[in-house]
């Protein structure tokens, strides 16, 4: 589905996916830059070890050959493409050399220049005229190319799978506006909906030239449906005044809307009979009459003509029970979800159920559900 962000949207999105592209990369980054520092530092260190080694071995046969008195021939000393090696007397002046003599610092015994280790040895003693040996290792400059090459390489991938990441972060950072936008989209039509045909009904009765008895019960149900929205749309979307919590007597609140519905009931065929004991609970009225118009209402609306509504309370469990439509099975675990319709077969806007959990929760009723598919449904509530 494709869904049209508003500017407000789409600024913070943007938002959301610079910073967490520009936060991710930073962070690679310096990682990368503290894993090349440790590994540059290791191959330095493996690197020093190596021309050390060779130092020795060239120390080793310079000396050697004096006290065997044997020829020295230079050329014959082992090395290879990244061992190279130098010779200079006490006066530093160069003896033999296999690479370009330049800034070579005496005083260093171990130095870095241009991405090559050096390393000056003055183990020889003096023998055969030779005072320092100069060892150049150009093989860590490069390592140090292959190490920039893998941590490049790194950078690479990373970035390919941190811009996949962001854009499957993207789609699930949108998937609850889709959600709730289509939600709040069936919410506004159904709304419109629901009050369509009340209000057509007013304008109707209003236009009349005589003012009849079934007019004004006309006038009476299309008032009360409208202000049945209005007070499900103020509990939802606004703070309910909480002043008015006191012992009520449930019989008595139910009582006298039960008119209303017998009238309601009685325009689907529908026999709707209360059996009410007194009891006394401490609950805002308009609270209870939320709960207990919503569960009455859904039951006359979801019940074929012809058939039986009973509101029957004892024991402190009240209990509204129908013969209608019933709940698929799967579908009772979200009837109480905001929005959340079971059927689009009749009106409605999914609100009354999540209004009557909201109800239940705050004044510490328990709620349970049974119901069953074209056989009704009992909804009970205990006190």
């Amino acid at each position: 589905m494709v869904i049209n962000l508003t500017i407000n949207e789409k600024k913070t999105f943007k938002s959301f996916l610079f910073t967490y592209l520009f936060s991710s990369f930073i962070f690679l980054g310096i990682i990368s830059l503290l894993y090349f520092s440790s590994e540059s530092s290791k191959l330095e260190q493996i690197n020093y070890l190596k021309i050390q080694s060779f130092s020795n071995e060239i120390d080793k046969k310079i000396v050697n050959s004096q006290m065997n008195n044997t020829n020295l021939n230079l050329n014959q000393i082992e090395t290879n493409e990244t061992m190279k090696y130098a010779l200079f007397d006490k006066n530093k002046n160069l003896i033999f050399s296999q690479f370009d003599i330049k800034n070579i610092d005496f005083s260093n015994k171990y130095f870095k220049l241009n991405n090559s280790l050096f390393l000056v040895s003055d183990n020889t003693f003096g023998h055969r005229g030779v005072y320092y040996v100069i060892i150049k290792n150009k093989g860590f400059s490069n390592e140090l190319i292959e190490l920039k090459k893998e941590i490049i390489l790194f950078l690479f991938i990373s970035t390919i799978l941190l811009s996949i990441m962001a854009f499957i972060l993207s789609k699930i950072f949108l998937k609850p506006i889709l959600e709730q936008r289509l939600k709040i989209n069936d919410f506004i039509k159904n709304t419109t909906h629901e009050l369509n045909t009340p209000i057509s009904a007013l304008i109707l009765c209003s236009s009349a030239s005589k003012i009849t008895e079934k007019t004004k019960k006309q006038i009476e149900i299309s008032s009360k449906k409208i202000f049945q929205i209005y007070n499900n749309l103020t509990h939802l979307y606004l703070k309910p005044n909480e002043n008015n919590i006191k012992e009520i007597n449930i019989k008595n609140v139910i009582e006298s809307n039960s008119d209303f519905f017998v009238f309601l009931a009685d325009t689907k065929q529908i026999k709707l009979t209360y059996k009410l004991n007194y009891f006394y609970y401490k609950i805002q009225e308009n609270d209870l009459v939320l709960m207990t118009d919503n569960i009455i209402s859904n039951a006359i609306k979801y019940s074929d003509r012809n058939s039986n509504i009973e509101v029957l309370f004892e024991n402190k469990i009240l209990k509204i029970i129908d013969n209608g439509f019933g709940i698929k099975k799967e579908e009772l675990p979200y009837i109480f979800n905001q929005y959340h319709r079971s059927t689009n077969e009749v009106g409605g806007f999914g609100v009354g159920l999540a209004i009557v959990k909201n109800i239940c929760e705050k004044y510490n009723i328990k709620v349970s559900v049974s119901s069953e598919e074209n056989k009704g449904t009992t909804f009970s509530f205990h006190f």
